[in-house]
Parts: C-alpha cells; sequence; structure tokens
C-alpha cells in the first residue's frame, strides 16, 4: 500500500479486541509513505497507529500522532508488534509522537520487536517523540529479542514520562 504521502486525519476505533490500528495485521506487505494525525485508538492488545500486528512486512517513510489507550497488552506508536519468522520485518525512516496510557509492553515505534526461526526484525531511522506509561516500556521498542535490530533511531520523551528508557 502506497499512501502516497497522504493524511488520514482523526482516525477513532474503540474496540475490545486484538490487531487494531489502520491496518489490524499485515503480512508480507509492503506499507510506505502515509500518515495519520490526531488518531486515538482504544483496544486490547497489539495495538499501533499504522497496524497491530506486523508480520515479515515493510512498514517506510510513516508519520503517526496520537492516542493509544489499554488495559492490557502490546502498544507500539507504529506496529504494537513487529515479528519477523523466517522472513524480514522492517519499519525503517517512521516516525511517531503518540500519548501511550497503561500498556504493560510498549515503545515509541513497537511494543515488541522479534525475530524467530532465522528471521530479520529491523526498526531503522525512526524518531520517536512521546509520552509512554506501562509496565515494560522503551522509547523505540518496549521488547527486542533474539536478533532483532534497532540502528539509527532517536527518542525524546517530551513529559519525562520513562523514569528508566533502554
Amino acid at each position: 500500500f502506497d499512501g502516497n504521502n497522504f493524511t488520514v486525519r482523526n482516525l477513532k476505533i474503540i474496540k475490545s479486541s486484538t490487531n487494531q490500528g489502520l491496518f489490524g495485521c499485515i503480512e508480507n506487505a509492503v506499507i510506505k509513505n502515509l500518515n495519520i494525525i490526531n488518531m486515538y485508538i482504544e483496544s486490547d492488545k497489539n495495538i499501533g497507529g499504522i497496524c497491530g500486528y506486523c508480520i515479515n512486512s515493510t512498514i517506510s517513510d510513516c508519520i503517526v500522532h496520537g492516542t493509544i489507550v489499554t488495559n492490557k497488552s502490546i502498544s507500539g506508536g507504529i506496529a504494537g508488534y513487529s515479528l519477523s519468522q523466517k522472513g524480514k520485518s522492517q519499519i525503517k525512516n517512521c516516525f511517531s509522537s503518540v500519548i501511550m496510557n497503561n500498556s504493560n509492553t510498549s515503545g515509541g515505534i513497537t511494543g515488541i520487536n522479534s525475530s524467530l526461526q532465522g528471521g530479520t526484525a529491523e526498526i531503522t531511522g525512526c524518531c520517536s517523540v512521546s509520552e509512554i506509561s506501562g509496565t515494560i516500556v522503551g522509547g523505540i521498542t518496549g521488547i527486542s529479542n533474539n536478533s532483532a535490530l534497532i540502528k539509527n533511531c532517536c527518542y525524546l520523551d517530551y513529559n519525562d514520562s520513562l523514569e528508566a528508557v533502554g
């Protein structure tokens, strides 16, 4: 999906479910050149502005601004959960400015960035200026495991919301 730098404004999702975002779950997909401004998403698990769950896909050159609220689990400004399973999952050159409240695992770009079964998951050239609260939180990602990579990224906590951030 090429958004051609168009902007989606006032996206509002309130649903007790998993995999919530403009796209719920993407697999072997490419999403690029898309802006989401003034979004509000309230849901349970795997919540992100672009997509809730990203499997072996690429998200590039996207901007997300808004609010994510959950009492349960995983949330990220761009993608809730980014997984590479025997393939490649990549988030590159994206920017988020998101307020995330009460998530268990959350990050400015992804909640979880994970590689399994020899896959490659990367976050490259991304920046987040966000306010994040939760149990396991990070400026770029809450959890990055196995051989997942984070390169050339930046985070600015505009409200000193994170006491300890990695």
